[in-house]
């Protein structure tokens, strides 16, 4: 039996193994997911070691570069102290600087990278076309950042709320995350019955070339 065919031995198990779930959640099952997590995760661990740790170790030029590299194994080293009690000051400190820096790329992405690309693209548009569907797309894209900003002011009577265009604008936000959803979601399902009739396609595959071969 050469490589391809215990691959395809292989496949058809894990396939019937994950169908099982059918049956209920069973242990053969969660037996197919741990494998595959682990997996997932032992192949994620090796892309990040071969294209981003070992590259930037390479091509270390100054002392700063070093200093960087040195903090952020550090936090990477504190983040593992998480199931201990009484590390998790330090294991907090570091998730506060990774949740920081991550909203921090998210905003100057979201501008930078979205809101005045847009922008500018509208401004130079002279389709009339264009220019309708650039609008429609700032708006969304502004109108949906607001939808997820929580400033809001405290009434005289106690009550905290947002403000009346705020709160115009959070409404225009939460429909087109509404509809961003929906449309992911639809995706989302045809993905899983293409999956599924591709699987289903091999089962059936296998199953043939076995009586066939028998």
């Amino acid at each position: 039996m050469d490589l391809s065919q215990v691959s395809a031995v292989l496949g058809f198990v894990f396939t019937l193994l994950i169908f099982s779930y059918l049956l209920g959640d069973n242990v053969l099952y969660r037996l197919a997911i741990s494998v595959f997590v682990g997996l997932a995760a032992a192949f994620t661990a090796i892309v990040t070691l071969q294209s981003v740790i070992l590259p930037l170790l390479q091509h270390i030029t100054a002392y700063n570069e070093a200093a960087f590299l040195l903090i952020a194994a550090l936090l990477a080293v504190l983040l593992l102290f998480k199931p201990l009690r009484g590390a998790s000051g330090l294991t907090n400190l570091a998730l506060a600087v990774l949740i920081g820096v991550g909203a921090a790329v998210a905003v100057y992405g979201a501008i930078t990278g979205t809101l005045i690309p847009l922008t500018l693209a509208t401004a130079e548009s002279t389709n009339t076309e264009g220019i309708i569907e650039g609008i429609i797309i700032v708006l969304g894209v502004v109108s949906s950042l607001v939808y997820f900003q929580y400033t809001a002011r405290r009434r005289p009577d106690g009550v905290v709320v947002r403000g009346p265009i705020t709160r115009t604008i959070s409404v225009v936000g939460e429909t087109f995350v509404m509809l961003t959803l929906g449309a992911i979601y639809g995706a989302a399902i045809l993905s899983s019955l293409i999956v599924l009739v591709d699987r289903l396609d091999f089962i059936v595959d296998f199953i043939a070339n076995i009586v066939g071969g028998g």
